[in-house]
């Protein structure tokens, strides 16, 4: 029963108030009984419904006109100076400091903090994997891993 309740009211609130499908009805239907639907509105009030209904939105404001974009060619490297920048990571030895080890062997590809002041980084390559342990900033040790391509 409270289901039906709230549909119930509104549908009640809406007749009440005039707000059915009936209430907007052709100007004929008002010459014809105009007791029933009041007097004719004025022209000025069915001017302003007429230009509500039209243009219901306000049209936006012009854009301005934006600047054309320029593309730029993208520098391509050749892949063997891309390759030449960094020494092999395998190559890294205990004691390098962890500055040194970035300038001569790269960023690395993952970093992994083991403890307070204990980091380990590794560097992927398509063939082999290295894991380097770095402690206080200086390289402790350096596993090297085969990954099987």
């Amino acid at each position: 029963m409270a289901k039906y309740a709230a549909p119930a009211i509104l549908a009640l609130v809406v007749i009440a108030s005039g707000c059915s499908s009936n209430r907007r009805q052709d100007v004929s239907d008002a010459a014809v009984s105009p007791a029933v639907h009041g007097p004719e509105p004025t022209p000025v009030l069915a001017e302003r419904r007429t230009a509500a209904v039209a243009n219901p939105i306000p049209p936006a404001p012009p854009e301005a006109p934006k600047a054309p974009v320029v593309k730029k060619k993208a520098s391509v490297a050749s892949p063997t100076l891309q390759a030449q920048a960094f020494d092999d990571p395998r190559r890294i030895q205990a004691g390098t400091t962890y500055r040194e080890m970035v300038r001569r062997f790269g960023p690395p590809s993952m970093r992994v903090v083991v403890g307070p002041d204990r980091i380990s980084y590794s560097y992927a390559s398509r063939k082999s994997r290295v894991q380097v342990e770095v402690q206080g900033g200086k390289v402790i040790s350096v596993e090297e891993a085969d990954t099987g391509l």
